[in-house]
């Protein structure tokens, strides 16, 4: 295969080799401590640290036993994780099947910490050399004892396998471009060699929304996974039904190669999407735990629930409005700075009632430590006046650009993201002070991803703004290559900018650890100037879990199944 890699690499301290890079397993954007950068709704400056996960794991021996039930707010979107990269269609994949690397959980590993480790892998990967990866297999993993794999030995032929599925069918395939070949010497061994060097293939081993192993007998004769399965692996748990807009049930897998786990014998996920009636079933407790992220709701679930667990922290997630920029009137940049100067993302916080919060900047949420730089950081430069409330300079932008009466576009959302109704609502009041009229057009999760998310670029085109969200990537450079390169899987705008695409191959190769910072600093500062979409905020959430609720270390990423799910148990 012969394919361009778009993953850049990562390194935890600037002067770690490579092969000790390898054998510590510490790469990931939010390795070094998930934090709030920038300042809070309070004003305070510096950083504001997420509340730790680092409380004493309780010494009560384990019980063996119960149910395990947290939401997922949408149904899902596709049956086969590698046609679609929402989190609708990749958790399942979680509790089924496995990766070679996974990210770690437990009291010192915040929500958003991508440190990773052996997952199906018997050690962190070798690189003897800079362009050849070597991944051992463990000897003792077998598969769900069930057709069509009836509890037969993983074998390195079935990662062989998976990736030449994935980059036949692979909705963001560059990030294993750099897989020049491979060889399997012996069934436990694969043998990847590189076009070139670079750290990021490590990590995105790690990525839950890439490389699961779904061997050979899974997929239909059309090489996909069908609607109707079969949904079989080796993960901790086995698919046990999906009652449609209902309910996906798994139950323990008893064979799961890291003995004496999971501790919990089924995980429920049922669909909702409704804040009262999450509420109302975590306060009856039928909701092992759940994530708010509204002051309000959290007073009062606190109230209702005495004794209950809680963790706050800056999340990953930030709202943004890609913008159709090739046609008017998002191709005049001084329109798209108008937008941004009419958006006050103070009051946005303030009327969602965020218990904090930070601006997003274009590449990252303020949750993706060090290498998100808050606009409200005094190290942003000058083009963090794009990001201030000011209706009369945005006037002033859209008469200079010739509208001096506004415009109104189409405003595209799916109600089934959270705030994001609300959002757009606001967003109506907000943007009408200078002309500017959106007209509101929902849709529900399944149909948004269909519309603007799978398919060819030209499929995915829309007219004015689409509010659209990130997901978590192993490797920083993912968010720039995914969603803002003209090359990205997922970039909507159709932005193409020679000096932005070469500054995101510079990160590609660059090895050094904080030169590698100042260049994703510096990508921020210049996409600021140019404005392709205009960033909103990024909120902190809480998650509370309920009183019996024990050893739970939460994390927010789609593979949680075999992080926080495999060790938290109930209490009798």
């Amino acid at each position: 295969m012969k394919r361009a890699d778009l993953s850049p690499s990562l390194r935890r301290h600037g002067q770690l080799g490579r092969r000790r890079l390898l054998t510590t397993g510490i790469v990931g954007a939010a390795a070094l401590a998930v934090a709030c950068g920038g300042r809070g709704r309070t004003g305070e400056s510096g950083a504001r640290p997420s509340t730790p996960q680092g409380r004493a794991v309780t010494a009560e021996a384990p019980v063996y036993g119960g149910t395990f039930r947290y939401i997922i707010r949408s149904a899902p979107t596709a049956f086969d994780p590698y046609l679609n990269t929402s989190f609708s269609a990749q958790e399942p994949w979680g509790f089924i099947s496995n990766r070679i690397l996974k990210y770690k959980a437990g009291p010192e590993y915040k929500p958003f910490d991508l440190t990773f480790e052996p997952d199906v892998a018997a050690a962190m990967p070798e690189q003897p050399e800079p362009t050849r990866v070597i991944v051992k297999l463990r000897p003792d993993i077998r598969y769900h004892d069930r057709p069509p794999l009836n509890g037969r030995q993983m074998v390195a032929e079935d990662i062989a396998y998976s990736y030449e599925r994935y980059m036949a069918v692979g909705q963001a395939k560059p990030f294993l471009a750099v897989i020049d070949s491979y060889e399997v010497p012996d069934q436990l061994t694969i043998v990847f060699k590189l076009k070139r060097p670079t750290a990021s293939l490590i990590s995105n081993f790690a990525s839950h929304t890439l490389l699961w192993i779904i061997p050979k007998e899974v997929p239909g004769p059309d090489g996909k996974v069908a609607p109707t399965g079969p949904f079989v692996g080796a993960g901790p748990f086995m698919f046990e039904r999906y009652d449609t807009d209902v309910q996906t049930s798994f139950v323990k897998n008893p064979n799961y190669f890291l003995k004496g786990l999971p501790y919990v014998d089924r995980v429920e996920r049922p669909i909702i999407n409704n804040d009262a009636t999450i509420d109302a079933n975590f306060r009856s407790g039928k909701l092992s735990f759940v994530t708010v992220e509204a002051r309000d709701r959290l007073t009062e679930l606190q109230r209702s629930v005495p004794g209950a667990g809680k963790l706050v922290y800056m999340t990953s997630d930030h709202s943004r409005l890609e913008l159709a920029i090739e046609k008017p009137p998002f191709n005049d940049v001084r329109v798209r700075r108008a937008l941004s100067l009419a958006i006050n993302r103070d009051e946005l916080a303030a009327g969602l009632d965020f218990m904090d919060f930070d601006y997003a900047s274009h590449a990252f949420p303020a949750g993706y430590t060090p290498f998100f730089l808050s606009p409200r950081s005094p190290d942003f430069g000058e083009n963090a006046k794009w990001f201030r409330h000011d209706l009369r300079e945005a006037k002033q932008l859209l008469s200079a650009a010739g509208y001096p009466d506004g415009f109104e576009t189409p405003y595209h959302y799916t109600h089934e993201y959270i705030y994001a109704k609300p959002t757009a609502e606001l967003l109506v009041a907000q943007l009408q002070k200078v002309g500017i009229r959106l007209k509101l057009q929902q849709y529900t999760y399944t149909d948004y991803q269909n519309r603007f998310r799978v398919g060819d670029r030209d499929k995915r085109r829309f007219e004015g703004i689409t509010e659209s969200r990130s997901a978590v990537f192993a490797d920083p450079g993912g968010y720039f290559t995914t969603y803002w390169s003209y090359k990205g899987t997922r970039n909507m705008t159709d932005w193409r900018d020679d000096y932005f695409e070469d500054m995101v191959d510079r990160t590609e190769i660059e090895f050094d650890y904080q030169r590698r910072i100042k260049l994703f600093h510096d990508i921020q500062r210049y996409m600021a100037g140019h404005m392709p979409g205009v960033p909103l905020n990024t909120p902190a959430y809480a998650v509370l879990w309920q009183p019996n609720v024990r050893n739970f270390f939460y994390k927010s990423d789609y593979g949680r199944a075999s992080e926080q799910d495999i060790i938290v148990w109930l209490a009798r």
